[in-house]
């Protein structure tokens, strides 16, 4: 099993300060060839949020066609330059078990349960898990203790030791902490609370 990560990608509409200046479509384009050129490819790709920089669903649309080259599902998740509802308007309903109001989602993909979790916070860069979005992911940790799970979210559970992003941070983490710790035996993926975590700014390759 191969699971791709690509993260804050950060794709404008043609002609934007942000792309003149970093090429964020070019490093996304080529992000998609590398995975494309593998002699093993993934199973799936999981873009764990700030996919593009204002949330307009013109820079949704220009996201999607740049992804459409890669044949394997596509999973995304918001990060703090999200527009949620235009998210879903652009991606629909992903996997199975959706949250009414947040983008969680449940992916059976072989032997794991990929569980997607939402800690936008609209107009703050810092993220949040609320009571509503832990308890969700409480009743889908206890609907199966035996699969594999590997939980995927933007704001990192845990400090990162990079002080810019810690200082923001993810509200929450304590009470997540607390549910993830308690299926220690169950995931797959530094430590937050007893359990294998990672963090990453590019597109690390993972296989589980």
């Amino acid at each position: 099993m191969l699971i791709a990560q690509i993260s804050d990608t950060h794709v404008t509409e043609p002609g934007a300060p942000l792309e003149k200046r970093f090429a964020t479509a070019a490093r996304l384009e080529q992000a998609v060839a590398h995975l494309l050129s593998l002699s093993q490819p993934p199973d799936a790709v999981l873009v764990t949020g700030d996919c593009v920089n204002s949330g307009s669903p013109a820079e949704y649309l220009r996201f999607r066609e740049l992804l459409a080259p890669l044949p394997m599902p596509v999973y995304v998740i918001p990060g703090n330059h999200e527009h949620r509802e235009n998210l879903r308007a652009a991606f629909g309903n992903q996997g199975v078990q959706h949250h009414q109001d947040f983008i969680q989602y449940v992916v059976s993909l072989g032997a794991l349960r990929l569980i997607a979790l939402d800690t936008h916070v609209p107009g703050e860069d810092g993220g949040r898990l609320c009571e509503k979005r832990l308890r969700w992911l409480a009743e889908r940790l206890a609907e199966d203790s035996d699969t594999r799970v590997f939980i995927f979210q933007h704001h990192p559970p845990f400090s990162i030791g990079v002080p810019l992003l810690d200082r923001t941070g993810l509200d929450g983490i304590e009470a997540d902490a607390r549910i993830i710790g308690g299926w220690s035996s169950s995931m797959c993926c530094p430590m937050a609370s007893g359990v294998p975590a990672t963090s990453a700014f590019c597109i690390p390759i993972a296989s589980v």
